[in-house]
């Protein structure tokens, strides 16, 4: 099966290509999560997403879905994941280990955010 075209990254004037399911290229993804952590995180969760705990955590969840999104596997579909999600977030009390975490693509931690509104949904 063919896979779909590359498209331009959405910052103004790059001309990078990515994958369809993303939508800035590597460096602007980075400079749009370091403003987002700045701008509208508290200290203490940006603290706790760059400690050694979290990452060490994340590894694990990664392991444990052999790199695959955990979403997408059950609806028959193979997609690479790359982001560590609590299945209860934090903020509704869920826990910092495996059993609350999930191993999802880009795509699907998105949407799940979304629907949870926090990242980009409805609002806290």
């Amino acid at each position: 099966m063919p896979s779909a075209p590359l498209k331009p990254c959405s910052y103004p004037g790059c001309g990078r290509l990515v994958q369809p399911s993303e939508r800035r290229c590597h460096l602007h993804s980075a400079q749009e999560q370091r403003q987002y952590d700045r701008e509208q995180r508290s200290p203490e969760v940006v603290a706790f997403y760059h400690s050694r705990f979290w990452r060490r955590l994340s590894v694990a969840c990664k392991e444990r879905a052999r790199g695959l999104c955990e979403e997408c596997n059950r609806s028959g579909a193979y997609n690479t994941g790359c982001q560590a999600d609590h299945i209860v977030p934090r903020e509704q009390g869920g826990a910092d280990d495996l059993d609350n975490l999930q191993w999802l693509c880009r795509s699907c931690h998105s949407r799940k955010s979304a629907e949870e509104g926090s990242r980009w949904g409805k609002g806290k």
